[in-house]
């Protein structure tokens, strides 16, 4: 499998328990995930018709996961493009890096974890789509 772009991205399971009290999800970063967890954060109140991300980042990994509400995460690379729904919290979505992403079509009442591999790194970061493809074109004729 490749570490990078969009064959690399994969749908997980988060684990959780559920009794009679309710439900739970947890991730346990290395296990989990692969990777120790640096850093977390989640997007939420987006206005509607908004579009978040529009990035890539040269080596962070991620775990996307919809803890609230409903929303749409594109991936892209120089290959292909895929569209993943994120609508439970036990649904997560590995990101791996060099993958172009965005997050579309997020309902009002969506919040969006996401748990990263490293601290925020400006440098690590493509925010031009073009810039990506020459990076991402250049890695692929390695």
């Amino acid at each position: 499998m490749p570490s990078w772009g969009v064959a690399a991205c994969a749908e997980r399971i988060v684990r959780g328990h559920s009794d009679e009290r309710g439900a739970m999800c947890f991730v346990e970063g290395q296990r989990d995930l692969g990777f120790a967890i640096a850093r977390s954060y989640w997007l939420f109140a987006s206005q509607p018709n908004q579009l978040r991300g529009a990035h890539a980042h040269r080596a962070l990994r991620q775990l996307y996961v919809a803890v609230a509400g409903r929303l749409e995460v594109v991936l892209r690379d120089p290959h292909q493009t895929r569209r993943i729904v994120l609508a439970a919290p036990n649904q997560g979505l590995y990101v791996a890096p060099m993958t172009w992403r965005h997050v579309e079509n997020i309902s009002s009442d969506a919040v969006l974890l996401v748990l990263a591999s490293a601290d925020f790194a400006e440098d690590d970061y493509l925010r031009d789509f073009d810039a990506y493809l020459a990076v991402a074109g250049a890695i692929g004729a390695a």
